[in-house]
């Protein structure tokens, strides 16, 4: 449930700077460090066995520990792929923020459809 709200709210912070900062590095650092804050409330949410925030989703998405290792595996290779490929995402073009908020709503989609439960929160993730 973290990775859902917090990729969401990442990427509409990703969006923001990208309106309002002219850099082309700070949208890089920025996601590394939204991408590690996910990590960081995946992991807790693992070992706590319940989520910080929960909201009342009325059984459609449930997490146990296969979901959440699923999603933290997601969140490591995303990790990865920024460090990796700071620069040359650097060297797309002016908005290089919004290629940043893109992924988080593709993190966000990835934890719905790992912990679906209906059909209807498969459909929205995808």
């Amino acid at each position: 449930m973290n990775t859902i709200i917090a990729g969401a709210i990442w990427g509409i912070v990703l969006m923001f700077c990208g309106a309002f900062v002219s850099g082309r590095r700070v949208p890089g650092y920025l996601a590394i460090a939204g991408n590690v804050l996910m990590l960081g409330l995946s992991v807790l949410e693992y070992r706590m066995g319940k989520a910080l925030v929960s909201l009342p989703l009325y059984d459609m998405v449930k997490f146990d520990k296969f979901n959440l290792t699923f999603i933290i595996i997601m969140l490591i290779c995303t990790l990865l792929f920024f460090l990796l490929n700071l620069r040359d995402i650097e060297r797309v073009g002016k908005h290089t923020a919004e290629y940043y908020a893109l992924i988080f709503f593709i993190l966000s989609g990835i934890g719905l459809i790992a912990g679906f439960n209906t059909l209807l929160i498969l459909f929205l993730g995808i």
